[in-house]
């Protein structure tokens, strides 16, 4: 067969009225290197074709009419993605889904990992048809089977993420959501993201950061440039109020949320759970700014550090303790709550200070303790 079998003068007559010289020079190294069976480096310049802005709506028919004709003698993951790149062009979802079966069906069976990348995209068009139960049923075998690979492409686990997240997201499941959401990102460059992708990840991420009800530490978060994107934004206001929750700073988060729920409906439904979580984040800072041999509460200095009354303080520290993000036991009888240890977090700046202030303390106690021993023992006691 030869490259013209494939109608390449229609495809190159259709760069041509589209008058970019760059476009059309890229199809006559296509002719070439088909004419040559250079298959690797034909791949390389279909997704240099396929990259380029201006190649839109062409892309599909370049696939049907010229990479279609070689499918098999190309890298088949290469092959999954340049369909993908193409599909915007279909008419509707259907016709989307019919691309991917059919080239599901076209992927030998020793090319797993093809395959896999090509169900992960057949479940996101099918979430997106509305066909959820479906989509699903293909993650858990999809999931079952990347967890049996020894290796896999970075592309498959970020698709298989990002998927598995737009499902907990139909769902309502934050924590799920967010976890799998900090899965994606963390396979991904997000510096490819466009802005307006990642101000939509940003914003999701955090609002699931907020209702998730077994999130409670924000630390992977906080630090991930991802939320740089919703700076200068109308939703800036998301990292104000994730900043404040990971402080425990009561007024501070009562005051953004009052301003802002009204603009997410989502918050404002689960206002009683965003109560009781930035309360339980203030008896966290509480326990963090005590030092560690001072860390027995009385329930009346729990209550003031949270604004809940004396009868509600001893539920916070059980559901704190249940969380686990304190160990400690409570003393109904003296009202107080011994704490032994705290989660460890990620620390603001004032945080921060907080701790140099507590290392400096502990420092000059051991100094201290160093001249009275050295002074009682004299020569006994050697100062280093």
């Amino acid at each position: 067969m030869s490259y013209m079998d494939v109608d390449s003068e229609n495809i190159l007559a259709t760069l041509r009225m589209a008058a970019d010289a760059e476009l059309a020079g890229l199809f006559y190294t296509l002719e070439d290197l088909y004419e040559r069976k250079l298959w690797h480096q034909l791949s390389n310049t279909l997704a240099e074709l396929y990259a380029d802005p201006k190649s839109r709506g062409i892309r599909l028919r370049v696939y049907n009419r010229f990479v279609s004709n070689f499918a098999a003698k190309i890298n088949q993951l290469q092959l999954v993605r340049f369909l993908l790149a193409s599909l915007d062009e279909c008419n509707g979802l259907e016709e989307a889904l019919e691309y991917l079966t059919t080239l599901k069906k076209n992927i030998a069976k020793e090319e797993q990992q093809a395959l896999l990348f090509v169900d992960i995209q057949i479940a996101r068009f099918q979430l997106k048809a509305g066909q959820t139960d479906s989509a699903k049923e293909i993650l858990k075998t999809v999931g079952d089977d990347i967890d049996r690979l020894d290796s896999l492409d970075n592309r498959i686990n970020a698709a298989y993420y990002h998927t598995s997240a737009e499902v907990h997201k139909l769902s309502a499941d934050h924590t799920a959501f967010y976890r799998t959401s900090l899965l994606y990102l963390a396979c991904i460059d997000a510096t490819e993201l466009s802005s307006a992708e990642k101000q939509t990840i940003a914003y999701d991420i955090g609002v699931s950061a907020l209702l998730g009800d077994r999130i409670y530490t924000f630390g992977e978060l906080l630090t991930h440039d991802i939320l740089r994107s919703l700076d200068d934004t109308a939703f800036a206001w998301v990292t104000e109020l994730l900043f404040a929750l990971n402080a425990g700073d009561l007024a501070r988060f009562d005051a953004l949320l009052a301003a802002h729920k009204s603009t997410a409906p989502v918050l404002a439904a689960q206002e009683p759970f965003l109560r009781q979580k930035i309360c339980i984040m203030a008896l966290v800072e509480l326990v963090f700014s005590k030092p560690s041999n001072g860390r027995t509460l009385a329930f009346s200095e729990i209550s003031a550090a949270t604004s809940l009354d004396l009868d509600e303080v001893e539920h916070l520290v059980m559901k704190a303790l249940s969380l686990g993000l304190i160990r400690g036991h409570i003393n109904e009888v003296d009202g107080v709550v011994a704490v032994r240890w705290v989660q460890p977090r990620v620390m603001n700046k004032d945080q921060i200070q907080g701790m140099h202030a507590k290392l400096v303390a502990w420092d000059d106690s051991v100094r201290q303790l160093s001249e009275m021993i050295h002074a009682n023992g004299q020569e006994i006691w050697t100062s280093v």
